[in-house]
Parts: C-alpha cells; sequence; structure tokens
C-alpha cells in the first residue's frame, strides 16, 4: 500500500486483487471504518495476443489494465487469458515474447493503449499485429549538431500505425540494434550498435 513497487504491494482499488482474488473496499460514510469483503460480481477474461509482428508470434507475460474497478498488473502464462471483473479497461502496458521460426525468442514492451470491454463469462482478446517501424524524432526532418551544443535522440518504436513500442530485446548486445549516421550530404558517417532498445 505504502511502496510503489515489491511483490508485497496492495493497491486501495474500488476492487483491489490479492493474489489470484479480488476484493471490494468499502468506507463508512463517516471515513472512520473500512469494509473489505470479497468480491463475488461478474467476472470475464482478458487475452492479450501477437498475432503477427514483422511476421512473428507471441503472447503476453504481463500487462497493466486500468479501468473505472481499479488499475491492475496481471501476469499471464504461457498466454493464457487473465481474469477481470466485468467493465472497460485499457492496456497501458503489455511484455510480449516473440517466437521466431528456429528456438530463439524476442522480447517486446508495448502500450496499445487500446479500450476493451471485458463481458460476464466471456473472453476479450486484444490483437497486437503490424510491421515494425522505427525512427529518430520522427516529428524532424534533419538533425543537426553544432559545437558546444547538445541535441537529444530519441526512438519512435510503432508497431503498425498506433502502437507504441517501448523496448525491443534483452539487455544484450545480440539483440541491440544497428545504427548509422549520415551526413547532410548522404555519406556514412558512422555506424554502432546499441546495447539496447
Amino acid at each position: 500500500i505504502t511502496r510503489d513497487w515489491g511483490s508485497h504491494r496492495i493497491d486501495i482499488n474500488p476492487l483491489s486483487k490479492v493474489g489470484d482474488k479480488f476484493y471490494k473496499i468499502t468506507s463508512s460514510q463517516l471515513g472512520n471504518k473500512l469494509t473489505v469483503e470479497p468480491y463475488t460480481g461478474p467476472m470475464g477474461s482478458l487475452l492479450v495476443h501477437a498475432m503477427n509482428i514483422q511476421g512473428l508470434r507471441g503472447s503476453a507475460d504481463s500487462l497493466s489494465a486500468i479501468g473505472k474497478n481499479g488499475q491492475y498488473n496481471l501476469q499471464t502464462a504461457d498466454g493464457k487469458p487473465v481474469n477481470l471483473p466485468v467493465g472497460t479497461y485499457r492496456v497501458s502496458n503489455c511484455a510480449l515474447t516473440l517466437k521466431s521460426r528456429n528456438s530463439k525468442t524476442l522480447k517486446m514492451s508495448c502500450s496499445p493503449d487500446s479500450a476493451v470491454e471485458v463481458k460476464p463469462w466471456a473472453q476479450s482478446n486484444i490483437n497486437i499485429i503490424g510491421k515494425l517501424s522505427m525512427a529518430f524524432n520522427p516529428e524532424q526532418k534533419a538533425m543537426v549538431w553544432k559545437p558546444g551544443s547538445s541535441e537529444k535522440i530519441s526512438w519512435a518504436i510503432k508497431i503498425g500505425n498506433s502502437i507504441s513500442a517501448s523496448s525491443i530485446g534483452d539487455r544484450n548486445s545480440n539483440q541491440g540494434p544497428r545504427v548509422r549516421f549520415f551526413d547532410k550530404s548522404g555519406k556514412l558517417a558512422h555506424s554502432t550498435t546499441a546495447g539496447f532498445t
């Protein structure tokens, strides 16, 4: 309750999740008494599935769902759906594992920001699909470094037209992106491999 990290953390929401169960927390009119009781209302399930990201399929390892009932950080297993109280949610972030044609996997974190309605005793789906595109500060046509000054470079990674990705790959050089810098004449000035994106 008092910290924003750790396995001991329990958020106080209209419907709070402890372990695999949900609890309803209400306060008295004076605010001097809290009542905690098991939630017995209707439930549904939500599946976030990577259908085709640059030709790869995968599943969500974890996700954050936000709705009027509360905000939930949920762990998934083997691509199975997660249970949620009925309502409308947005998935603000999800960690994916993409499976390649060989034994290698690729980790990815993305923000679909998709509104989805979880209906009673039914499964709702969010399918993540599209080609990957990456760019430096895409709103700028050119970036110029001047002596004695600094310039910020930031990645913009998209899946399809709308889904933002915040990271690709594990923190190792094998999955780091290859970066090439060109001067204003179009000549290659420098190439390198980033350690993590």
